[in-house]
């Protein structure tokens, strides 16, 4: 989720409490070679993208209105929680979607970071 439900390029990807709403929900979808793209259903012209191309980690995800592409590695973690590698031409495969600082509030950012196979890096998706 993001601030005010933005569909704004560059609205910052936010963790926030279940609300059932479009800006919650995210199309994942195979654009072929193991690469994926996830579209926010609130903004589907746009997509999860890392800001200014970063590898860093701390770098911002945010949607963006291109066509981004992600793999996600879930193969080595048990259901239901699956990690997301990033496998972009610009950040290294040892990069995942992580939630800053261990946090657990609405409106903690979400961020690129070193995979260190931690809670904070696993992710659990579920079927609508």
């Amino acid at each position: 989720m993001w601030p005010g439900i933005s569909t704004a390029n560059g609205a910052q990807v936010q963790e926030w409490q279940w609300l059932g709403g479009s800006n919650q929900k995210w199309k994942l979808t195979d654009v072929g070679s193991g690469y994926w793209t996830l579209i926010p259903q609130h903004a589907t012209g746009s997509c999860l993208d890392v800001n200014g191309f970063g590898t860093a980690n701390g770098s911002k995800l945010q949607i963006w209105q291109t066509l981004q592409q992600r793999r996600p590695e879930m193969d080595n973690l048990p259901p239901p929680a699956a990690g997301i590698t990033s496998s972009t031409r610009n950040a290294p495969p040892a990069v995942c979607l992580d939630v800053d600082g261990f946090g657990t509030g609405n409106g903690t950012k979400v961020q690129l970071w070193q995979d260190l196979g931690n809670d904070a890096q696993k992710w659990q998706f579920q079927k609508q």
